[in-house]
């Protein structure tokens, strides 16, 4: 492009305004100086075919750019009896065709086509397998799709659906609207990527059913309008004004408005709509709220429009009998007569390129299945000067340039720093450039992130910056409510500075911010909670007892605390944190070996930790010896007499008097307390005094010992005893190899039993003199002291004393032969 092509004109080149007012017009004028050739057409009138032997559905789309391209999309019929979308391109003379790939899909349907600033294509087509309307594009460099949502095909007498799709010539945003169904209407949905990212939006009347044969078309202040019509037939028109939909009908010539729309607009964003109605086809022109129509005056179906440089329309439609590809044009306030270009024109698409010259897309069924491309020169008038204005940078939101005549207007929403921003005019290839300064003073736009705001006692604030959105402010006040004792609002930059003094509930506070250009006001809430716990416990390092109860209260210099928590550390068993009150309390139920413990004191300012060293000993011994009062026997073990304790552990024993005093064999056991040994000496009741010893206490008790003597040990050396009658028993004494009996017993009673004779009950000697024979009787004697009863079996018989004879006659003489009587012995 050449550096310059003109001149460029800006009536305002320092602009100062207050966001929230509307500006003032900054209006701008351009003279295009570069030479320019003399008008030549680039085409011949002719008729060229671009495909055949192609079923044709629908729509067909096309466009031309700066280069003398021609590209036409379409949908048809393919070998699978399915829709597939096609891309014809022409340039330089040279056709292609390029029939994108469907993997079966039934697609391809109503497509619209627009060709960017640097050649790239945008297509819109309705996929009906999947009922989506999808957005193709090769600007990347390789083709890419994108679905952008519900879309439906219809053709039926209320109308035909489709897709329309335009760019913005300055930013390049893509702007589709499609036919949907809701289930119960058609409808139409506007889709753009002008935010970065795909939105969608119902814009017709969704209790209509409406949507039918949409176009799309952007004015010169970047407003989009797009027309439809109604069933019944009427000519809708959805317009986007600053960003807001609104929806109009346009008064139709007859009942019937029109079906099969076309639509452009020209440079002076007078929107020019054609349509079919009643077969006949009407133009109408104007803008929202005026609006003119004129009819062609003859039957017309598909009819298309389009604008050239000069303004002047160029309109092309189908007639039937025979079928004919009609051409007309306004020139000078006036239609020209029709005339036949072509013999087909079913599915008519037109363009107008640069150069003024008129591209006619069409199909014909017969005699054969064509896709055509009709040239047709421009009506020679030269080109008129269009230019494209753009700014560089950004303007800020609310304002706006029309890139037809370089018009900046509207209300700024947001403070702009002063600020210099380039104009650049495009026209017949040439560039022109301008600058102009523009500053947009805004109101403050506060607000304090914070808030609300919860201050802690004693502590420096240091978290109450503003926010200011708008524009620098100048000063700060508050004009309603109290700041917190010792809390300040900074005047030259609003933050809340100081130290609060004293707890304090919620303060509701408007702060406000102004400037040149107006106030802002924000309202904030402050409460002032304690400071933050500060705790100890004086007690620690504690030593506590197994078994023993304590208490422990914890000491606060800072803030009330909420809440109290081990936060490191087991506390012992048995030893409670009570959440509220912070004190160590219960009782150990078990040793402890010391350990830290962590605690901490929380409320809404923070939290307070202190560490704590504890100690569990173990609780003093609780002896006793089950025996006690002892009484061991003399040469009887004592095996161990261990002591019962219901305490805590012992550490060493002792016992007073000194172990060295026990009686004699017995022994003390120093590391568990018990008795033992076997006693040698009998000994009277002696008492001892035996400690038990821990760290918790020196814990004693009483015991007394007494060594009483050995159970006797008897026997009878002569037993079985055989006593003679009337011969004295002199005495029969037991032996005793043990102990001393106290007292002797014998049983059965052995003057009973034998009489004659006695038994000693002090030493169990059996004296006397049996008086009468006696059988063997058994007797059991019993030797008793404290040690035991011992007893042992005798057996006692009395024989009866020895025969004392004698003869009485003795000598005796007897004589022979003369019996003797009988001489008796006598018995004493």
């Amino acid at each position: 492009m050449n550096a310059s092509g003109g001149s460029l004109i800006i009536d305002t080149i320092s602009t100062e305004a207050n966001a929230g007012s509307a500006i003032s017009d900054i209006t701008m004028s351009y003279t295009h100086t570069h030479p320019v050739n003399p008008w030549v057409s680039g085409v011949e009138n002719t008729t060229e075919l671009l495909i055949g032997n192609r079923l044709i559905t629908y729509d067909v789309a096309i466009d031309t750019d700066n280069q003398g391209e021609v590209a036409v999309a379409y949908g048809f019929t393919d070998s699978d009896n399915t829709g597939t979308l096609a891309l014809s391109y022409q340039f330089e003379g040279i056709i292609s065709d390029n029939v994108f790939q469907d993997n079966g899909a039934d697609t391809g349907f109503l497509p619209s086509l627009v060709i960017d600033s640097q050649g790239a294509l945008h297509i819109a087509y309705i996929n009906e397998t999947s009922q989506m309307v999808e957005y193709l594009t090769n600007s990347s460099g390789t083709w890419d799709v994108v679905q952008l949502g519900s879309a439906v095909v219809y053709s039926g007498p209320e109308g035909i659906t489709g897709t329309a799709i335009t760019l913005h010539p300055t930013t390049g945003a893509i702007h589709v609207v499609a036919t949907a169904h809701d289930g119960t209407n058609h409808n139409l949905v506007h889709y753009t990527d002008e935010t970065g990212t795909w939105i969608d939006n119902t814009i017709s009347n969704t209790v209509e059913d409406d949507g039918y044969s949409p176009k799309v078309v952007i004015d010169g202040d970047g407003n989009i309008h797009s027309v439809y019509h109604s069933n019944p037939l009427e000519i809708k028109i959805s317009s986007r004004i600053n960003g807001i939909w609104q929806n109009e009908t346009i008064p139709g010539l007859s009942s019937n408005s029109g079906k099969n729309l076309d639509m452009v607009i020209d440079s002076q964003d007078v929107i020019h709509i054609i349509g079919a109605a009643d077969t006949y086809s009407h133009v109408y022109s104007g803008t929202l709220g005026n609006w003119a129509g004129h009819s062609l005056g003859t039957p017309a179906f598909y009819p298309a429009i389009a604008v050239d440089s000069n303004d002047n329309l160029h309109a092309v439609y189908h007639v039937g009998q025979p079928k004919k590809l009609m051409y007309t044009n306004y020139i000078s306030g006036t239609w020209s007569t029709a005339t036949q270009i072509d013999d087909a024109g079913w599915t008519i698409g037109i363009d107008i390129d640069d150069n003024d010259d008129l591209f006619v897309a069409h199909s014909r069924s017969t005699p054969s299945i064509e896709l055509r491309l009709t040239s047709h020169q421009g009506t020679g008038q030269g080109l008129a000067t269009n230019p494209i204005f753009e700014v560089s940078p950004e303007l800020p939101d609310g304002l706006t340039m029309n890139w037809r005549n370089g018009t900046i207007s509207g209300t700024p929403t947001e403070g702009h720093a002063n600020t210099t921003h380039t104009v650049t005019v495009t026209a017949f290839g040439t560039t022109t450039s301008e600058t102009f300064t523009l500053m947009v003073l805004e109101a403050p736009d506060i607000s304090y992130a914070g808030s609300p705001f919860t201050f802690t006692k004693n502590s420096t604030v240091n978290v109450a910056t503003p926010t200011n959105i708008g524009g620098v402010a100048d000063s700060w006040t508050v004009i309603s409510g109290t700041l917190p004792n010792g809390v300040t609002l900074d005047s030259s930059t609003g933050e809340l500075v100081g130290t609060p003094t004293a707890v304090s509930t919620v303060h509701s506070i408007v702060i406000q911010a102004t400037n040149p250009a107006g106030s802002g006001f924000t309202t904030i809430q402050i409460t002032v909670q304690d400071e933050a716990p500060d705790i100890s416990y004086p007690g620690s390092p504690f030593l506590w007892t197994k078994g023993t109860h304590t208490i422990n209260a914890p000491s606060n210099d800072g803030g009330s605390s909420t809440s109290y928590s081990v936060t490191s550390g087991t506390l012992p068993a048995g030893i409670f944190l009570p959440p509220g009150s912070g004190y160590l309390i219960g009782t150990p139920t078990a040793v402890y070996a010391t350990a830290s413990v962590t605690i901490t004191a929380t409320n809404s300012a923070g939290s307070s930790s202190t560490t704590v060293s504890i100690t569990v000993q173990d609780e003093a011994p609780d002896i006793s010896y089950a025996g006690s009062p002892f009484t061991f026997t003399k040469n009887t073990e004592v095996v161990g007499e261990t002591p019962t304790n219901a305490g805590g552990a012992v550490s060493t024993w002792e016992i007073h008097p000194a172990a060295s005093t026990l009686p004699s064999g017995l022994l003390f056991g120093p590391s568990n307390g018990t008795i033992y040994g076997t006693p040698t000496a009998v000994t009277s009741t002696a008492t001892f005094t035996v400690w038990a010893n821990n760290s918790a206490d020196d814990v004693s008790t009483t015991i007394s010992i007494t060594v009483q003597d050995e159970a006797a040990d008897i026997s009878y050396a002569n037993s079985p005893f055989t006593f003679t009658k009337n011969d004295p028993v002199s005495g029969e004494t037991p032996t005793n190899s043990g102990g001393v009996p106290d007292g002797w017993e014998i049983t059965p009673d052995i003057s009973i039993s034998i009489p004659g004779l006695s038994f000693n009950p002090a030493n169990g000697v059996i004296t006397g003199t049996p008086t009468a024979v006696t059988s063997a009787v058994m007797f059991t004697v019993w030797a008793n002291n404290s040690a035991d009863d011992i007893s042992t079996t005798i057996s006692i018989t009395v024989q009866d004393e020895a025969a004392d004879i004698s003869y009485a006659g003795s000598p005796f003489t007897f004589t022979k032969n003369d019996p003797v009587s009988g001489e008796t012995p006598t018995n004493v």
